[in-house]
């Protein structure tokens, strides 16, 4: 709804991986995200202990349809298309079959 600042107070009680989700959602909302916003994506999405105890989706389907965000913003969006075929879509309030709301195909 647009209150990122809920969202980053709330943020403090969730698990690392979803925890970072949500944030680096914010982040990209707001239009500034960093290659360390998608650095820490990977290395999170890297981790299966972390990644099994998201209350999201502990298969890190959800860090995958972000990382694919990341790659758009950061890299290319060709790039960012490379990395979804590889992973299955991911549908949320934020994201249709892995790209994000609002962004056209």
């Amino acid at each position: 709804m647009g209150d990122w600042d809920a969202v980053h107070r709330f943020c403090d009680e969730l698990d690392p991986v979803d925890a970072h989700y949500f944030r680096t959602l914010g982040e990209l909302t707001g239009g500034v995200v960093t290659r360390r916003d998608l650095l820490r994506s990977m290395e999170l999405r890297n981790d299966d202990q972390l990644v099994s105890n998201s209350a999201v989706e502990p298969s890190g389907a959800h860090l995958d349809a972000l990382i694919g965000a990341l790659l758009g913003r950061l890299r290319s969006e060709e790039e960012a298309e490379r990395y979804r075929a590889l992973c299955p879509p991911w549908t949320d309030a934020f994201f249709e079959r892995s790209v994000p709301r609002g962004v056209g195909r």
